[in-house]
């Protein structure tokens, strides 16, 4: 049987050459093939990191304008420095009015006063279009603080605007008014009650401060249980509700006003820096920081008499 690779005893040289450059050509267009892959690939790597730190990017990018917002916020708070003012653009003797407000209703959904502490948001609004208006101050309360403890002064037009216990009327009539207008406003909650309002309702608007934990309500003697409680019965109920409301939590309100000596302590010792009575007057420098008064409004407060309160 003849060999196709011998002729006539001889290797049969055409056709080796013709397999040789056959396997030469199946080995260049593998080469060629795996160096297009490989080409693909670092290609497709290239694109990916391209889109991978795009995005990175584009997501820093948000940080800092986020961040940017926040110092932006913060400079339109800040944009009076107190320690400037001269004493034509000082808060005098007159004093601080921090106003107290309750429960609000809207008559355009049918809703009538249950009593005197009841306020139509209507005559809300007008309260809060006057203070825009003309220019009032809302401090924080670390600057109340300040002002009373006689460290910083405050500017002429300053006003706090507070509203106590929590009450759902407030969530659902006047905190939407509140977000349309300049002013801010503080509410006492009592955490036991209420004190999820401050994660349901977040808002720049309001500073949710403290008006106890569980003391809103009678003791033996009839008076608050804030005045029948014991030093670590108070105390206690004092950290749980600032804890639950979180470090900006440095005012206090006393449940039904009531306080005495051992209340006093127990809530200088708990943290906070100012505390409120249900007595009515400005506060002025000086005054006991856990004794402070406030302006109280009624069903009755119409601009006219708002005006007097605040000028």
């Amino acid at each position: 049987m003849k060999n196709k690779y011998y002729c006539n005893g001889k290797i049969n040289t055409k056709l080796l050459l013709f397999i040789i450059l056959i396997i030469v050509i199946a080995v260049v267009f593998f080469l060629v093939t795996k160096k297009d892959d490989s080409t693909n690939t670092a290609e497709l790597n290239v694109t990916s990191a391209e889109e991978y730190n795009s995005e990175v990017e584009s997501n820093n990018s948000d940080e800092v304008k986020q961040k940017e917002n926040i110092v932006e916020e913060k400079s339109e708070e800040d944009t009076i420095d107190l320690s400037k003012l001269s004493d034509s653009e000082k808060l005098g003797s007159e004093g601080l009015p921090i106003l107290m407000y309750h429960f609000f209703y809207d008559k355009s959904k049918g809703e009538t006063a249950k009593d005197g502490n009841w306020l139509e948001v209507s005559i809300f609004e007008q309260h809060l279009q006057y203070l825009e208006e003309n220019d009032f101050y809302f401090p924080t309360w670390s600057q109340v603080a300040d002002y009373v403890e006689g460290k910083t002064p405050l500017p002429k037009k300053s006003v706090v605007l507070t509203v106590d216990d929590g009450d759902e009327s407030f969530f659902q009539n006047a905190l939407p008014i509140l977000e349309k207008h300049k002013a801010k406003m503080t509410e006492f909650l009592v955490t036991s009650w209420n004190g999820w309002y401050k994660n349901d309702y977040p808002s720049k608007k309001v500073s949710y401060q403290s008006h106890s934990h569980d003391m809103h309500k009678a003791g033996a003697n009839g008076k608050g249980a804030m005045v029948n409680w014991s030093y670590n019965e108070i105390l206690k109920d004092l950290q749980t509700s600032r804890n639950e409301l979180g470090d900006e939590c440095i005012a206090y309100c006393y449940p039904f006003g009531h306080y005495n000596d051992t209340a006093k302590r127990a809530v200088k010792d708990a943290g906070f820096r100012v505390a409120f009575t249900t007595e009515g007057g400005r506060v002025t420098k000086g005054t006991d920081p856990y004794l402070l008064p406030r302006v109280r409004t009624s069903s009755s407060t119409t601009l006219e008499v708002f005006k007097k309160l605040v000028d």
